[in-house]
């Protein structure tokens, strides 16, 4: 019996990582409050800032909003506004006027959210993918908790200001991460711009573009840029998260607290540029790592085990001076996983005693059949030392119990020997007490009809019928009818 259990993604045990202390050049410095690059492929991180300090994030909260909505939903469905999605909206707060009633399509949402950061398209999303707003928030953060997100929290779908509405750079850096293994969701985050038809209430279309200089011709044009979500409110002013990638590298950043529009693109060209310049992907030999561990049950008796899917290489972002042979490969697995309980294999990747990033690891659960699982407890030295200290303390017993149930045999059998003694005595008694009514015949042989005879005595009975009385002068003879008649 085969269970898969998929971690590829490598989304609730990535990193709690560091950035290389090596003689690559340092970061450059930034205006950005907090920041981090993180590879989207591993989850290491490059390069980081206040990373783990609470901030809004202000509309880069769609990014979730976006990658759950194509999670449940198609982009072909249809729904319709409700009053709730777009009279809840704050006054100022952006929109692209859609109305109570008005038929829209999943896609059309998506795009009116992630390109014009419209907060009522972000409503309409949540309502219809979670059956209502409150349920889709419930949702948002469920998914950042598993996601190993633990300083996020999440009020809203559109990431309009609120006290408890805030995440760290390295938290929303994970949830991008995930995000980008959503079918559909590329597209929407790396479009430039998209043009939604009329509905049945909007005689006009409605034209989004993106406002990411990274991907568009402007000072800031980055090559590689393949998409990114801006946001920004008073309290939280600028945000960003982006997506470039080169020498076979995607990296991701997440900046928040930029102190101007344009800041956050200056920042984030200047750190891209660090981490293409200093790092290059390397590839890690798996060769020394296990391929299974044993599997075991609440008695840690064996049931199979936990196979390992191991590629060839894994992949690390190393410092352009860095040979690939000074790197450590460890792997954290215990000596057997219970069935019962959680299993999560992980690996690490260290430089000089450091943790490059650590990651789960794919595996299988391989159970044994029951005829198979009693070959493994017998092979299983522990096993058949445990077998033999239970064998040596019931085997008193067992022997005891096979002489008392002897013993129980043997009064039994004696029993019945007894009984069938007295049966046999009480038919030889009767049949005594019947013999002695005969009578015995002076000077004769034995007399009489009966199968048992006695021999006559000084008195002559005869006959086997009524009581005789004793002959006196004459003799009784017994007639041919049974009676008797005394003859003179």
């Amino acid at each position: 019996m085969l269970k898969r259990f998929s971690f590829a993604l490598g989304l609730l045990l990535c990193a709690l990582l560091l950035p290389l202390r090596t003689a690559a050049a340092s970061p450059p410095v930034t205006k950005s409050w907090a920041y981090i690059v993180m590879d989207a492929d591993t989850g290491q991180v490059l390069a980081e800032k206040n990373a783990d300090q609470k901030a809004f994030p202000a509309s880069i909260t769609k990014v979730l909003t976006a990658a759950l909505a194509l999670e449940s939903c198609s982009p072909e469905e249809t729904f319709t506004m409700s009053e709730e999605a777009v009279f809840s909206l704050e006054q100022g707060a952006t929109h692209i006027a859609l109305s109570p009633g008005e038929e829209v399509s999943v896609e059309q949402m998506l795009y009116a959210t992630m390109l014009a950061s419209a907060n009522d398209a972000a409503n309409g999303l949540a309502g219809h993918a979670g059956g209502s707003i409150s349920a889709f928030v419930e949702r948002m953060n469920a998914q950042a908790r598993a996601l190993g997100a633990n300083d996020t929290h999440f009020v809203n779908a559109n990431g309009l200001h609120d006290e408890n509405h805030y995440t760290t750079a390295r938290d929303f850096a994970r949830i991008t991460r995930w995000a980008l293994t959503i079918p559909g969701f590329r597209e929407v985050f790396g479009a430039d711009e998209y043009r939604m038809a009329p509905t049945n209430l909007q005689r006009e279309s409605r034209n989004f573009g993106t406002y990411n200089c990274l991907t568009v011709e402007s000072a800031y044009t980055y090559e590689g840029a393949s998409g990114g979500k801006l946001g920004w409110t008073p309290e939280a002013d600028h945000t960003f998260v982006a997506v470039a990638e080169r020498g076979g590298m995607e990296l991701i950043l997440v900046a928040l607290k930029s102190e101007s529009k344009w800041q956050k693109f200056q920042d984030a060209v200047a750190l891209y540029d660090y981490c293409f310049a200093n790092f290059q992907r390397a590839g890690i030999s798996t060769s020394g790592l296990p391929t299974s561990v044993p599997l075991v049950d609440g008695q840690d008796q064996p049931v199979g085990e936990v196979r390992l899917s191991l590629p060839e290489t894994l992949p690390v972002d190393l410092p352009a001076e860095v040979e690939a042979s000074r790197v450590q490969l460890r792997a954290q697995l215990p000596d057997s996983y219970r069935q019962d309980a959680a299993i999560s294999p992980t690996y690490g990747l260290y430089l000089e005693g450091e943790a490059l990033y650590t990651a789960p690891l794919d595996y299988a659960l391989d159970l044994a059949e029951p005829d198979v699982q009693s070959a493994l407890s017998e092979a299983d030295p522990q096993v058949d030392k445990e077998e033999k200290g239970l064998m040596a303390t019931l085997l008193p017993w067992i022997v005891g119990a096979g002489v008392l149930l002897l013993i129980l045999r043997r009064r039994a059998v004696i029993r019945r020997r007894k009984r069938r003694k007295q049966l046999r005595d009480q038919r030889l008694g009767r049949t005594a007490a019947q013999a002695s009514s005969v009578s015995r015949p002076a000077q004769s042989g034995y007399r009489g009809s009966s199968a048992l005879r006695q021999k006559a005595g000084p008195s002559d009975y005869r006959g086997a019928s009524a009581p005789r009385q004793k002959a006196g002068q004459g003799s009784y003879r017994r007639t041919s009818t049974g009676g008797s008649v005394r003859i003179p």
